[in-house]
């Protein structure tokens, strides 16, 4: 009867770390779910920021040239009426 009670006593044991080790990995893989999908959602917002950036730099410089070209165009009219 000893025997067949450690042998019960290391099968359980043994069961309790299999099970431990499942939950363990469990909850690995939620957790690297979890930041995936944050470093998704990361790039997503940097991609987004970097393009309203850049529309925002090119409209920016659209106006700049209209601005000059307008300054030119002024100026010379007002160099003929001298």
């Amino acid at each position: 009867m000893l025997i067949l009670s450690c042998n019960q006593i290391l099968i359980q044991n043994l069961l309790n770390r299999i099970a431990d080790v499942l939950a363990e990995e469990n909850r690995a893989i939620a957790a690297e779910g979890v930041l995936q999908s944050n470093i998704n959602a990361e790039e997503t917002a940097r991609i987004s920021a970097v393009s309203n950036e850049a529309t925002l730099r090119t409209n920016a410089d659209s106006t700049l040239q209209i601005n000059i070209e307008n300054e030119a165009s002024t100026r010379l009219a007002n160099d003929n009426t001298l």
